[in-house]
């Protein structure tokens, strides 16, 4: 009996094994053995009468057999209806091996098999084939993960330096900027800089300009333009370098030995590269590549790409983000390539047409070159209109446009490509809000729970929005929401036909009948009469109507939908036939009159998201219990007063969202036992803070305004102990009324770290804060226990201030009224190295100030009040505070390195303001009101004190 050696391929379970790996393991493995061996299914191991066969090996992988392997396997399996194989007159050898079973994991038993002759030679056979196809697979150029990649020329063109400076207009201003960045003085030696944009923007062009830009000549020794596209190749670009600066191209194909040759050939030299067109999302590939440049005078690169996730891969400065050619400039261009160089003052309406079909193009001048190319002396108007009143993608005759674009959608991973064909339901320059986009993903199933334990499907959806974002794909609306450029609509329609179709009122498009699956309407009945036949009904997935209700059409049309998973409405009542939607998972209601709501809403047991829109509404039904599954509950109602008991019994509820309800004065108790609720947005009706909700431990942004008691845990500030995920803008007025220093201290602020906005107002104020419309913030105004008509002195107003330290993340703190004489040793430190913007109001007269110019990014700083300062600036009570919190040693670095603005107002004391030279590099904006002593300045940008009038004014450098 002969032994093969155990056959070990890992223990990684359902993961195919790709061909490099396949070949190599069963090369080693099985092919590596003394004597050949065969892989037999796993069943009733035939054995050796005297031999018993060994027990299971515990080890699990997964593997997918080659087919010819799999045959020879077939023809030479035991029967198992045979205790022992049947003997003939030739020789068997008996294999002790793994067996397997062609399963999608397979286990491995030690069993004895009979070998028949001649066998080997085949199993000789199959490891040479095994060799020549891991041959073919290097020479072919496949990766690791077995596709290959391809340059399709018409979709990824090489491009040049070479330009025709006759056919560009504008960019001059970007050229400018990025030329001054790759200045030799400007930056470290070894500098990358990124130009980020959406396809057809003009990327290349702008990468030509620079490159060709005398100054650049002058600059630099040596420069290299590299078309990269999809295919990071690092022994192509390498070689490519070489040839570029050097006579003498290297023929080797080592990676080490070809970067060898490129650090010698630009050792001591000043290097210009531009990358076009990068592709590359490893870090790994680029941190291999950059090594080959160490030993150069210095190196500028320049970097095209439509992803951001590739720019901040490379970048060591902010990435360039080019927008839309300026519509001067794309006047100019479109004419250039519609008229040549004849006169266009000829035609009138025709050039009143092209500035339809410019405007149409929205600012790429890709698309403008190939229209105005379409046109090119084409004198027939109706032609032109032709071209203006229709989708670029049905008039790109040149094939320039969408498939320069369709490189886009090809290189998403496969989770964002329906992803982004949904946005294209929505009509062309229809904003739509990121969080509403995302729980309609949600609805389709697009997210993938499974990747991440950590994070909740809404948070998933977010990354995927920011990753289309990222790659120039999704763009923000002019004033509000988010837009896909046309061309970008224009793609995604073409990839998705008529499966994502928006209804427009002057659609003149569409052909009659077709398979919709998601359906953005805002025409009239009469046309869905035709859109939605009989047989499409069960293809709706989504139906979005945005016009005045028509309830005849809409009670026939909740009969038939039967398998839509989102439904938004506006205008329009809820039918009793709603409970027969059993798949629906978003419902969203706009604008509607209903005073209560049908009871079948509450049979929609898979509803994940419910937003409620409706003025007169006056009650929800106690049976909303029954939507167990809901995680988004938004409603506004200018009647409803209060809510069913049972509406604590959503254990899902993610987002809770009451901000619109005015009439509503207090919530039903058992708010705690919604323990997964992320987002609170409550109405400024709501007096008292809902006890128990300190419980909520996972709440990120909670929004209202409550007024709370100066002691207890219950209702008062305790009730933000836990509460270590709150984020976004905390507001806390009233501290003069607190007398139980362990309120304050109870409020826990330290342990924040997503707080990012905090306010302390030591006076009561009622009012409204001039917030943004959405954003989420909460206020607290303290009341006092005691009657007491001037609150706290100046003490306890100190301790109570030391007691509220924010955690350091904090980014803007503004302080209101405070009365004591003595800052908290957390801004005399200080402790808060990320504050951008500090606010400080006195009641009283500190004697000195924090060294606020020790804090590195503080770019905005107000003082007002009554203080006894009289020397501001770098001076001894500085120096002094900082010996005495352990940093004696004057700054090396100027004072206030960020600082954009400074204002003092109501400084009655200050009498001069000294500070060291070099100080406030980048003030740009004083203001001084009221500061009637103020007589000495010294050391500030002449800019500014030229200004400078003794009574105080605003002084601004522009």
């Amino acid at each position: 009996m002969v032994k093969c050696r155990k056959w070990d391929i890992g223990t990684t379970p359902s993961v195919p094994m790709n061909l490099n790996e396949m070949v190599a393991r069963t090369h080693t493995s099985v092919f590596g053995c003394v004597h050949s061996a065969s892989l037999i299914p796993n069943r009733t191991p035939v054995t050796n009468s005297h031999t018993s066969p060994k027990p299971p090996s515990s080890k699990i992988a997964t593997m997918k057999i080659p087919t010819p392997t799999w045959n020879l396997i077939s023809r030479f399996q035991p029967n198992n209806n045979r205790r022992h194989p049947r003997r003939t007159g030739t020789k068997r050898k008996f294999v002790e091996m793994y067996t397997s079973t062609p399963l999608a994991s397979y286990s491995f038993t030690i069993t004895k098999v009979s070998i028949p002759d001649g066998m080997d030679e085949q199993i000789k056979g199959i490891r040479e084939r095994f060799e020549e196809i891991s041959n073919a697979r290097r020479d072919l150029h496949f990766r690791e993960d077995g596709t290959r990649v391809v340059r399709d020329p018409q979709i990824c063109p090489q491009t040049s330096s070479h330009m025709d400076e006759r056919a560009i207009f504008g960019r001059e201003e970007e050229k400018e900027k990025i030329i001054s960045l790759l200045k030799p003085s400007n930056g470290p030696d070894f500098m990358v800089i990124p130009i980020v944009g959406m396809g057809g923007f003009g990327k290349t062009t702008l990468a030509q300009l620079v490159y060709n830009d005398s100054r650049i000549c002058r600059f630099f020794d040596k420069r290299c333009w590299i078309s990269v596209s999809e295919d990071f190749d690092l022994v192509r670009l390498s070689k490519a370098i070489i040839d570029s600066v050097s006579d003498n191209p290297c023929e080797s194909f080592e990676l080490s030995k070809l970067q060898d040759v490129l650090k010698e050939k630009i050792r001591g030299i000043a290097l210009f590269l531009v990358l076009d067109d990068v592709w590359n999302e490893k870090r790994n590939l680029w941190e291999r590549f950059r090594v080959g440049f160490f030993g150069a005078k210095f190196v500028r690169i320049l970097t095209t790409t439509r992803n951001t996730l590739v720019a901040t891969i490379m970048q060591t400065t902010s990435p360039f983000q080019l927008g839309s050619l300026p519509e001067g400039n794309c006047l100019s261009l479109f004419k250039h390539f519609a008229f040549g160089s004849k006169e266009t003052n000829e035609n009138v309406n025709l050039q009143k047409i092209g500035c339809g079909i410019v405007k149409k193009c929205k600012g790429s001048p890709l698309a403008i070159k190939a229209l105005g190319g379409i046109l090119r002396h084409e004198m027939d108007e109706e032609k032109w209109r032709e071209i203006l009143e229709s989708d670029i993608s049905k008039i790109d005759e040149t094939g320039e446009i969408i498939p320069a674009l369709q490189l886009s959608y090809q290189k998403l991973p496969r989770y964002l490509k329906p992803c982004f064909l949904y946005l294209s339901m929505f009509p062309k320059d229809t904003p739509f809000e990121k969080d509403m986009v995302v729980r309609l993903w949600m609805a389709q199933g697009y997210i993938n729970g499974n990747t991440s334990k950590l994070k909740t499907l809404e948070e998933i959806g977010s990354e995927y929005f920011d990753e289309l974002q990222s790659r120039s794909l999704v763009n923000r609306g002019p004033f509000t929401g988010y837009l896909l450029h046309d061309l970008i609509h224009d793609l995604a329609r073409s990839i998705s036909q008529e499966a994502y179709r928006p209804v427009l009122e002057n659609d003149q498009h569409y052909n009659g009948p077709c398979k919709v699956y998601h359906l953005y309407v805002t025409k009239q009945d009469q046309f869905l009469g035709s859109l939605l036949a009989p047989s499409n009904y069960w293809s709706i997935r989504t139906f979005v109507k945005e016009y005045p209700r028509s309830r005849n059409f809409e009670l026939a049309i909740f009969s038939e939908i039967a398998c839509a998973r989102a439904l938004q409405l506006r205008y329009s009542l809820l039918p009793n036939t709603l409970g027969m939607l059993k798949h629906l998972r978003y419902l969203s209601v706009k604008y509607c009159q209903m005073e209560t709501l049908p009871e079948t809403l509450c049979l929609l047991y898979n509803l994940q998201t419910l937003d409620l829109n409706s003025f007169y509404l006056c009650e929800l039904p106690e049976n909303i219990k029954n939507l167990i599954n809901l995680r988004y509950f938004q409603l506004s109602s200018g009647e409803i007063q209060q809510l069913p008991d049972s509406i604590f019994l959503l254990r899902n509820l993610r987002t809770l969202s009451l901000r619109n309800c005015a009439k509503l004065k207090e919530l039903p108790r058992g708010i705690e036992q919604l323990t997964r609720l992320r987002i609170l947005d409550l109405p400024v009706s709501l007096i008292n803070m809902p006890s128990g909700i300190g419980k909520l431990t996972t709440l990120k942004p909670l929004s209202g305004h409550f007024s709370v008691m100066d002691h207890g845990m219950n209702g008062g500030l305790g009730e933000l102990k836990n509460m270590n995920k709150l984020s976004g803008l905390l507001w806390i007025s009233g501290l003069r009324n607190i007398h139980d220093v362990e309120c304050s201290k109870n409020a826990n602020l330290a342990s924040k770290l997503n707080l990012r906005r905090l306010i302390l107002n030591f006076q009561e104020d009622h009012s409204m804060l001039n917030c943004k419309a959405k954003e989420l913030h909460l206020h607290l105004n303290v009341r006092s226990s005691k009657k007491v008509k001037n609150g706290n002195d100046e003490k306890i107003q100190e301790v109570v201030l030391q007691s509220l330290q924010p955690h350091g993340n904090l980014t803007e703190l503004v302080i209101l009224n405070y009365g004591g004489r003595v800052f908290p040793s957390w801004l005399l430190n200080p402790l808060l190295p990320k504050l951008i913007a500090l606010n400080l109001n006195f009641q009283t007269e500190p004697n000195f100030l924090p060294p606020f110019g020790r804090l590195p990014y503080l770019r905005f700083l107000k003082l007002s009040g009554s203080f006894c300062v009289r020397n501001m600036g770098d001076g001894r009570n500085t120096y002094s505070l900082l010996a005495e919190y352990g940093s004696s040693q004057r700054p090396k670095e100027p004072n206030y390195p960020s600082l954009e603005l400074l204002s003092l107002r109501n400084t009655i004391n200050l009498v001069e303001w000294q500070a060291n030279d070099g100080d406030f590099p980048r003030l740009r904006k004083l203001i001084i009101e009221n500061c009637p002593k103020l007589w000495k300045i010294t050391t500030i940008p002449q800019e500014i004190l030229s200004q400078f009038i003794p009574r105080g004014v605003t002084y601004m450098l522009l």
